[in-house]
């Protein structure tokens, strides 16, 4: 009964190739590998952020932690860029691995640069040996999912967890681009907006973006 509803969500933004996908339980996620790994990287950090106070005091990741980020969340782009190219072939593992990485390094990165954006004090910090240990915990999830194929609670969690972090993901990237674009405008009304209406406004504009495959069609 739930499926189709995850599936809509999937639609709105990945191509949902089976090949590309896992089946858990005989249902195919409602994303493929890589776009799971990098919904389910952003949902896990961003409650990490969210439980140990970072979303607040702005979890600035020192030069370790952010080279490491870096290195890891680049993974991603060299195995989509070198298997789309024929350079190698991939698989499901390494695309929700690589995902992962993604995934987890935005959400690590949006407090910091938020509060840089937003012109205010950070207070808080991202060690390396945090950030390590993050992604350690998330690649093992990573490499235990292919063990859940006959789980059908798992289905349902990774497919919820997937899909909020994909409601969640767009919304905060949303939130920072809104933020860059009325940073530099003088308006006392702009620069101080209301914050139901900046919320309203970013939900809605997310929404007909991350809809367009599905407006599409009925043009």
């Amino acid at each position: 009964m739930l499926k189709p509803i995850y599936d809509s969500f999937g639609f709105c933004s990945c191509h949902q190739i089976c090949a590309r996908s896992f089946l858990i339980s005989g249902n195919q996620l409602p994303f493929c590998a890589r776009c799971t790994g990098i919904h389910l990287g952003f949902i896990f950090a961003s409650v990490y952020n969210l439980f140990t106070g970072k979303w607040k005091s702005g979890g600035r990741p020192d030069q370790w932690a952010l080279a490491i980020l870096v290195l890891t969340s680049q993974t991603m782009v060299l195995d989509g860029f070198t298997s789309y190219a024929g350079l190698r072939d991939t698989d499901n593992l390494t695309r929700v691995i690589t995902g992962l990485s993604m995934g987890a390094a935005v959400a690590i990165l949006l407090p910091w640069l938020t509060k840089v954006v937003d012109r205010a004090e950070v207070n808080g910090s991202y060690s390396w040996k945090e950030v390590s240990l993050l992604l350690c915990v998330f690649y093992i999830f990573g490499f235990a999912i292919p063990s859940f194929t006959d789980s059908l609670v798992m289905y349902h969690l990774i497919s919820i967890a997937s899909v909020v972090g994909q409601l969640l993901f767009a919304f905060l990237c949303f939130n920072l681009l809104f933020k860059l674009l009325i940073n530099n405008i003088g308006s006392t009304v702009v620069q101080n907006p209301n914050p139901v209406f900046v919320a309203s406004f970013q939900f809605t504009l997310m929404l007909l973006i991350w809809n367009l495959r599905v407006l599409s069609g009925y043009l």
